[in-house]
């Protein structure tokens, strides 16, 4: 289970076609529609049972729809995909903007906060894709449009933010961002960050403590119904007189 601690939580529960999967890597977007927020359109059914994971508004706050543990419908072929017995796929980030532009900096320093998070905590690469399937770090159209990440003919997300990707995100792959993740921030900083993390933890105990609760009462009432059942067998078994072998008393 994996909610970003920075971001806005607006839950879109995944549905029956929405498996849970291992996250490899993230794909961008941009929205096309230069909207707030995804959340009504994706939850309301407007979208087509499509959703992303994430939305980067142009103020820099960061909208998690979804627990990256299971799949979202932004990516087509890498939604999710089978190797062996194990399901994987890529996290979606929707950026709030218009075909034409940029992510300004507020947006480039959102998702570089965001990239690293998920690089650390599904333990993927903050590289470029090398292939379709390659643990990493793409755009929407990178293998083509369409192709095996998109079914239609678009740019997304767009040729500005393509130039970003390759002129900013990349080299920015490339600095080790594998230190640790509160160096140069201020102390302020970094206290709202591990009030954000314990808020998160604290919610995530008391979820897990219920469910277990929970199974714990099933496991309970699942005995004494199999204990009821024994009883009645038993005693059906006492108020039957054995046969021997050839029928008779």
């Amino acid at each position: 289970m994996a909610w970003y601690p920075l971001a806005i939580k607006k839950v879109i529960a995944p549905g029956p076609n929405d498996p849970p999967i291992i996250a490899m890597g993230a794909i961008l977007h941009v929205d096309s529609g230069d909207n707030k927020s995804l959340f009504e359109y994706f939850s309301s059914g407007k979208s087509d049972g499509v959703e992303s994971h994430f939305f980067v508004r142009k103020d820099g706050a960061i909208e998690q729809y979804r627990d990256t543990a299971y799949e979202a419908d932004a990516n087509l072929k890498a939604n999710s995909f089978m190797r062996g017995l194990q399901r994987f796929g890529y996290v979606s980030i929707e950026t709030q903007g218009k075909d034409a532009g940029e992510w300004n900096d507020l947006q480039l320093a959102a998702i570089k906060t965001l990239l690293k998070w998920l690089s650390e905590t599904h333990n993927f690469p903050l590289r470029k894709c090398r292939d379709p399937q390659d643990p990493g770090v793409g755009y929407h159209t990178m293998w083509g449009a369409p192709g095996p990440w998109t079914p239609k003919a678009k740019t997304c997300p767009g040729p500005d933010r393509i130039r970003q990707f390759n002129a900013v995100l990349v080299p920015w792959f490339s600095e080790g961002h594998s230190k640790d993740a509160i160096e140069g921030m201020t102390e302020a900083e970094v206290q709202e960050i591990l009030a954000a993390l314990k808020t998160h933890a604290d919610a995530e105990t008391a979820r897990y403590s219920d469910l277990a609760d929970r199974l714990h009462e099933q496991d309970r009432v699942s005995l004494a119904r199999y204990k009821e059942f024994h009883d009645t067998l038993s005693r059906i078994e006492g108020a039957v007189t054995p046969v021997d072998g050839d029928g008779a008393k």
